[in-house]
């Protein structure tokens, strides 16, 4: 639940929200994007979820390789 609503809320560069996310989804041995929207959803539905959000998760499974 942290997960989703950290995705859903993420702020501004000057949060922490960015890398909260990438320790949540480390320590649930995430290994794929899908992964991570299939928590979101639990909750929210696809619809409501911004693009922010959609982008970083993208990004971060890029950028560090969790892909």
């Amino acid at each position: 639940y942290i997960l989703a609503m950290k995705c859903m809320s993420m702020r501004l560069a000057e949060s922490k929200d960015e890398e909260d996310i990438i320790f949540l989804i480390k320590n649930l041995k995430l290994s794929k994007k899908e992964d991570v929207f299939d928590i979101i959803e639990k909750y929210y539905p696809r619809k409501h979820i911004p693009p922010k959000p959609q982008y970083a998760i993208e990004e971060f499974f890029e950028r560090l390789s969790l892909k």
